[in-house]
């Protein structure tokens, strides 16, 4: 059940996202203006969310790592091994419990 632990925050997060969407709509109209800057005239604050969204690289890329991750180690668990065993069955590779 642990492995289930780290997906239920996730999801939740990424629920929290939207959910309250009268709260929540305000800042996607910000993002949206921001990535679409080359289509419309920027203000400040395009600038400012913009430079801010360049800055958080580095947890961007754990965000990425993280949605990716997930659906891996969940696929794992799913067949019941604990690690990947590159080219095990002759098929590309199989999970097993001990490496």
């Amino acid at each position: 059940a642990s492995p289930a632990f780290p997906l239920a925050l996730f999801v939740r997060c990424a629920f929290r996202l939207v959910h309250p969407w009268s709260g929540r709509k305000d800042l996607w109209t910000v993002v949206s203006l921001t990535v679409g800057a080359p289509l419309y005239d920027v203000t400040f604050r395009d600038g400012f969310v913009g430079d801010v969204l360049t800055s958080a690289v580095r947890p961007l890329q754990d965000l990425a790592y993280t949605v990716f991750f997930l659906p891996a180690g969940l696929d794992a668990w799913r067949v019941g091994g604990l690690y990947y065993v590159p080219g095990g069955d002759g098929g590309g590779g199989t999970f097993d419990d001990a490496a």
